[in-house]
């Protein structure tokens, strides 16, 4: 072969080299569509399977993970914008998965939607797997985000701890069951209670019902007593009096939100209260509301009408209706005449929590007995105080 043959056989094979490369570089792979079918949002089911349970959980917070990021998520449905994090509140396409730093709100990513996006790859899908389903948000921004969440039966009260791998976020999830109760701690005992009041937080009910968040403990305190006599509007504008103490306590618009909704109605006026017959009312004075479980606004002084439920064989009295606190008789332990919360006038109970009790004095016919006057203490959180001006008194006729 000539010398201008061989020169133009290598420059042909050089060139082509250079074009396979050339292509390789400018049409780089499409990442792989997410997995599984797209959800069906208005039925809110994924594969098949029904997530109408975790939608009504509403927005599910959890986390940190590894990195300090904690996480946002909602079911079949865009996460409202008073809930997102500031980071994430201009930008955000139908945001159904965030994560965030909980002391920087304005350090929050989008890591999925529920869709529709303005561009790539967006939206929930679902795989039915042997014990549950796996979902998948993907929203695009720079890279293709993914969160993956593995679904399994059970009623956990949160996802478990997310890994990732670059744009890739998966977690589990026990969770395809009936929620968990919302509970409280009053007097070392978990009771039903609506969001946003914890109670008492204590250690001892803690173990049982879970500990009391620093963000619900700041609220409690810079504006539990405004709620209870203010309701929503006056615990909305504490909060904005406590801006810089409840956002360092992690507090979230949200749970600022949920905590002032959940104010009480204005209670109802009691009805009127029969006290001609004998035993039918006592009146307490001389009282100063010390345990620290009185609730907000309880005066333990006052009028205690009759009930129709006998505690310990001895009749019940309690003030105010069926909210108000419960003189009542401990035939167990001892001639001991207790005043207690609401509870008492049906559990009975002499457990750590009562109010006002006769101390060590015997009056077992009736709490205004002999025996116990000038003897009545008064429980605080350092044990019983003597109270000699506190007096129970028969106000029914003779």
């Amino acid at each position: 072969m000539g010398a201008c043959a061989m020169m133009a056989a290598l420059l042909a094979q050089l060139c082509g080299a250079a074009a396979v490369l050339s292509l390789g570089q400018v049409n780089p792979p499409p990442p792989p569509p997410p997995p599984g079918a797209p959800c069906d949002l208005a039925a809110c089911t994924c594969g098949g399977v029904s997530l109408a349970g975790l939608k009504a959980r509403g927005v599910v917070e959890f986390g940190p993970d590894g990195e300090g990021y904690s996480y946002k998520l909602s079911f079949c449905g865009g996460i409202p914008a008073a809930s997102l994090p500031t980071g994430c509140q201009q930008y955000a396409e139908h945001p159904a998965a965030v994560k965030f730093k909980a002391d920087n709100l304005a350090d929050c990513i989008e890591v999925g939607s529920v869709g529709p996006c303005s561009k790539g790859s967006c939206g929930m899908t679902g795989v039915k797997t042997p014990t549950g389903v796996d979902v998948t948000y993907t929203y695009t921004n720079g890279c293709t985000n993914t969160f993956s969440i593995s679904l399994s039966p059970g009623n956990a009260a949160a996802p478990g701890a997310v890994t990732s791998n670059e744009c890739s976020y998966s977690t589990t999830w026990s969770a395809l069951g009936p929620p968990p109760a919302q509970v409280r701690c009053v007097n070392n005992t978990c009771v039903p209670a609506p969001v946003g009041a914890p109670g008492m937080d204590n250690a001892t009910c803690a173990k049982a019902c879970g500990p009391v968040s620093a963000c619900a403990l700041a609220l409690l305190r810079d504006c539990g007593a405004t709620r209870a006599k203010g309701g929503d509007a006056a615990c909305m504008y504490c909060a904005g009096a406590h801006q810089a103490e409840l956002h360092a306590a992690g507090c979230a618009p949200s749970a600022i939100a949920g905590f002032c909704s959940a104010a009480p109605a204005p209670p109802a006026p009691p009805p009127p209260v029969e006290c001609s017959a004998k035993g039918s009312c006592f009146n307490i004075s001389g009282a100063h509301n010390y345990h620290p479980t009185v609730p907000s606004g309880t005066d333990l002084n006052g009028q205690y009408a009759k009930t129709a439920q006998p505690c310990n064989g001895k009749d019940v009295w309690q003030k105010g209706g069926g909210g108000g606190p419960v003189l009542f008789y401990d035939g167990d332990g001892g001639d001991v005449w207790f005043v207690g919360p609401s509870e008492r006038a049906t559990d009975c109970s002499v457990a750590y929590g009562n109010y006002l009790w006769s101390g060590e004095g015997s009056c077992p016919s009736s709490p205004d007995g002999a025996g116990c006057a000038r003897k009545w203490q008064e429980d605080s959180s350092s044990g019983g105080r003597p109270n000699p001006a506190l007096r129970v008194v028969a106000s029914g006729g003779r």
